[in-house]
């Protein structure tokens, strides 16, 4: 059987059987917050270019979730954000035992059971050149549809379980595009940080109310198509789904 005719591996958690229904609600099933996992154990560090936002140990992370989860958190997505690891052209030590997102992986699954973790796989974080792939790096003047839709083309074939859109608000005809060719894959927007910057600085010089406008925001992904939504955002939005 080709990987493109086989059914979902993703149905095993109440969370992922959520992202196969369509509608425009926001939810905390919709959302994932993500993570910066350093190795320095104790550490917390503030993200001076995303206030509200920091870099956590794996030694201060449970503390930091633990009032999350108890408002509703679902899923987190963890990056690792290595120092100590040495770095190679290949990003040979992705793969080891001990780097930050391995470990706090291991530690959430103890601490949070029925918390869903996520993990960012690409390479940047290990390489000497802080690149995943710079031979074939380039620019391009305008944005190739069709070249994309290929390469998701390929995604699908290969046996993707959800497909991702990065970044978001400004891709919105992406996110249709893509939704509209794979209307039984999962679909999730990533709300990047320049998006969370945005909007935050708009909100703190009075331009708009923060609320009002990312839920705006966040609905018009929905209605896009968006199945998921990883934001910066989630703890606050955690709080106003409840009001």
């Amino acid at each position: 059987m080709s990987c493109h005719t086989a059914l979902h591996s993703g149905y095993h958690h109440q969370v992922l059987r959520s992202w196969q229904q369509t509608n425009t609600s926001i939810t905390a099933d919709n959302l994932i917050y993500p993570l910066f996992i350093t190795d320095d154990d104790d550490t917390v560090q503030e993200i001076t270019s995303m206030p509200g936002q920091s870099r956590y140990g794996v030694n201060t992370l449970k503390n930091a979730l633990e009032p999350l989860v108890a408002k509703g958190l679902k899923t987190v997505l963890i990056f690792g954000v290595p120092s100590k690891l040495p770095k190679d052209d290949a990003g040979s030590s992705a793969d080891s035992s001990n780097t930050p997102a391995i470990i706090a992986t291991r530690k959430l699954r103890e601490w949070f059971p029925s918390l869903m973790v996520a993990c960012d796989v690409c390479l940047c974080p290990y390489t000497s050149h802080g690149h995943c792939a710079p031979s074939i790096l380039r620019k391009m003047k305008a944005l190739d549809n069709d070249a994309r839709l290929k390469d998701l083309d390929r995604d699908v074939q290969e046996g993707a379980d959800i497909l991702m859109v990065k970044p978001g608000l400004a891709y919105l005809d992406v996110v249709k595009m893509v939704k509209t060719k794979y209307p039984n894959h999962p679909l999730a927007i990533y709300q990047v940080s320049g998006e969370y910057a945005m909007l935050y600085h708009g909100a703190k010089a009075g331009a708009f109310n923060l609320k009002t406008t990312l839920l705006e925001v966040l609905t018009s992904m929905r209605r896009a198509g968006a199945d998921i939504i990883i934001s910066y955002y989630t703890p606050d939005l955690l709080d106003w789904l409840k009001e």
